[in-house]
């Protein structure tokens, strides 16, 4: 019978049955100076996987609209710093009280605001109109959004979410696909429910025109916002909408502008 071999994790196999010692070396003494840079680059690696506080709340607004909790969040995402260790118990706590009873953190609120107790509830009633049906124009690729501070922000990766507009083509729309936006690329820190990103200046959608001639087919079609073709001549004669936000809905929409929906595509 032949005698295996007993594969150590450190050093060569040995028969089947030996000893083995395994030697620790004496550790070379090292210096503060060595020390500290360690230190320092143990803190850049820190701040160089740091999410902003935007991210971070965007993050776990995303983890809960999955279904997930708290604590697969902190699981999932360990070594966030105390003090946005705070700003996810504040999201969750905010979570909580929507979910569990609302009326408790809003009557908490009212007292902080007023400095006296809610004495009574106001139920309002208010007709909000959806539409049920829309126009599809194409499927969403990119939108350059003029930000507040003059920069542009590029969007994109919508995973087929479609532009659409009303019946009286007057209103364009973005439903379905990935709506999710990097607040902090347009440099918003405080967080409100509904943002205001900036002026669309190009908006890019994917479609077939099959009555455009060599002008239509399958194709991307970009539109600059303000931009018209007149005598096949192009030239500004308008602005683009405003891109809002709903960051608890993860939702984009238009707003404004001066843009109007012809058979050729969108003009102004």
């Amino acid at each position: 019978m032949k005698r295996k071999r007993n594969i150590w994790p450190f050093g060569k196999g040995q028969p089947l049955g030996a000893k083995s010692t395994h030697h620790r070396r004496a550790s070379k003494p090292v210096s503060d100076k060595a020390l500290a840079k360690q230190a320092k680059e143990r803190e850049a690696e820190r701040l160089e996987s740091k999410l902003s506080d935007a991210q971070l709340e965007a993050k776990l607004r995303k983890h809960y609209s999955r279904g997930g909790n708290l604590r697969e969040f902190l699981q999932a995402n360990p070594g966030i710093p105390g003090a946005q260790l705070k700003r996810c118990n504040a999201v969750a706590g905010r979570k909580r009280a929507r979910k569990g009873n609302p009326s408790d953190a809003a009557a908490a609120v009212y007292e902080e605001f007023h400095g006296r107790p809610s004495e009574e509830v106001v139920t309002v009633t208010e007709k909000i109109h959806y539409h049920e049906h829309l126009a599809a124009l194409g499927e969403l690729r990119t939108l350059v959004v003029q930000a507040r501070d003059g920069g542009k922000v590029t969007l994109s990766k919508f995973r087929k979410a479609i532009l659409c507009c009303n019946e009286a083509k007057t209103q364009m729309f973005i439903r379905g696909g990935d709506q999710a936006v990097d607040l902090e690329a347009f440099g918003i820190r405080t967080v409100h429910e509904v943002e205001t990103l900036g002026r669309v200046v190009e908006l890019a959608y994917f479609t077939t025109k099959d009555h455009l001639g060599d002008e239509g087919g399958t194709a991307l079609y970009f539109h600059v916002s303000g931009e018209t073709n007149e005598n096949g001549k192009r030239k500004m004669a308008g602005w683009g909408p405003d891109l809002i936000y709903h960051t608890v809905d993860e939702r984009l929409e238009f707003s404004g502008g001066s843009y109007t929906i012809r058979a050729e595509g969108v003009d102004k």
